[in-house]
């Protein structure tokens, strides 16, 4: 009984589509799983190398996507320690000023009791 080779890749795609899922990356692999054309026993060896070489293919692509992804979280990381500097320093120029306020109404009060 012979298998079709390109039930077992489709089944292969199907397989690492869903653990890929399970991590968190949304990888279709439908652009690789279509139908193929029945080969007889001779090229089964090249149909096994074709399907490791666009499995290597798809596994380069999310690595590529994965580095982006990666490259614009740190971006966003930096411009949050940025906002987060600068909100502590408008808190600290808010405290100052408003330390600097109440003494100064402090004086005041003091100045029209006499």
């Amino acid at each position: 009984m012979a298998v079709d080779p390109s039930a077992k890749t489709n089944e292969l795609y199907k397989v690492a589509e869903n653990g890929l899922k399970e991590v968190g990356v949304d990888y279709p692999f439908s652009n690789h799983t279509g139908k193929r054309k029945p080969q007889d026993s001779s090229g089964a060896m090249e149909t096994e190398d074709h399907d490791v070489y666009e499995l290597a293919g798809a596994l380069e692509n999310i690595i590529k996507q994965s580095q982006v992804e990666i490259i614009d979280l740190k971006q966003v990381i930096l411009q949050t320690l940025l906002l987060r500097r600068r909100s502590s320093a408008v808190n600290r120029h808010f405290l100052l000023h408003y330390l600097d306020l109440r003494r100064h109404w402090k004086r005041v009060r003091k100045s029209r009791r006499f």
